[in-house]
């Protein structure tokens, strides 16, 4: 389990992602969260590809979270999937 939390930590930081960190996931094995802006999804999704090209990766939390959504005219949407700035993922 430690080669593998090594190993994990390595390619963070061959990556150069400073936001990328070594976790514990919820099945207790070691995996990767990614922070990324709470307004994109999306780049958090390209640095897991990033970190486990070509292999690819599992999807352990998408960050995603009940919430209270504020429209920018400020109008309060309850109960949005609202994206809270994380991924946790795993290499396969």
């Amino acid at each position: 389990m430690n080669g593998v939390k090594l190993s994990l930590a390595a390619v963070a930081l061959a990556v150069g992602c400073a936001t990328t960190q070594v976790v514990i996931g919820p099945d207790g094995q070691s995996a990767l969260l990614v922070r990324c802006q709470r307004n994109n999804p999306y780049s958090c999704a390209a640095r897991a590809r990033r970190v486990c090209s070509p292999v690819g990766y599992q999807v352990l939390d998408d960050g995603n979270r009940l919430g209270t959504m504020i429209t920018p005219n400020g109008y309060e949407i309850p109960n949005q999937m609202v994206f809270h700035g994380y991924v946790v993922f795993r290499c396969r």
